[in-house]
């Protein structure tokens, strides 16, 4: 009971839950701090953390989150938009399709994400390249500088598609494989991440 506090009683504990909002950025720090006065003071005093040695000072939390791209993913289409199965037979010449799905499944966003496809020349040329994609010593790449506005920033719970289209040479020998495989870098990434078929 607030309305009579004697130095007798037992203290009053308050409380109030908030959720962190998503995203928000690793390292941030979320202050909070109560306000008490009584009836008739002018001035307000301020609640104290008592697990520090400053008086009269907030109570602080850091937040740690983090973006999670390791469900990205890539898909190879043939010439008219059917899928490719895994270990699908191709010939010399035939138009292929890949298809990217960069996705964060993290709870925070993906900042500054770059993308980079190694593309082995002695097997395919690039035909076309989507969203802003360019070609550079043997990759095709994607960055928030190639593409504005694209991967800047994916929001926890969000994708992007990327994608290019090769063509394989001719000739090429019976049974050689072609493997293609796609790498993911952003701010908060320290290694990059494969897509998985």
């Amino acid at each position: 009971d607030l309305a009579e506090l004697s130095p007798l009683d037992p203290p009053v504990a308050l409380t109030f839950t908030a959720t962190v909002k998503v995203p928000t950025q690793n390292g941030t720090t979320i202050s909070n701090q109560g306000f008490i006065r009584r009836q008739g003071d002018p001035s307000w005093i301020p609640t104290d953390d008592p697990r520090t040695s400053d008086v009269d000072d907030p109570t602080d939390v850091t937040v740690i989150s983090a973006s999670d791209l390791t469900s990205s993913t890539k898909i190879a289409f043939e010439d008219g938009g059917t899928e490719l199965p895994p270990d699908a037979q191709v010939i010399p010449g035939q138009r292929i399709t890949y298809e990217l799905v960069i996705r964060n499944e993290g709870n925070d966003s993906a900042r500054n994400v770059e993308v980079r496809d190694p593309v082995d020349s002695s097997k395919m040329n690039v035909f076309s390249i989507g969203q802003g994609g360019q070609q550079a010593g043997g990759e095709v790449l994607w960055s928030h500088s190639t593409s504005p506005g694209l991967l800047e920033e994916i929001l926890p719970g969000n994708e992007i598609t990327l994608s290019f289209t090769v063509d394989l040479l001719v000739p090429l020998d019976n049974g050689t494989e072609i493997v293609n495989q796609a790498f993911i870098s952003g701010d908060d990434q320290a290694d990059e991440i494969a897509t998985d078929d």
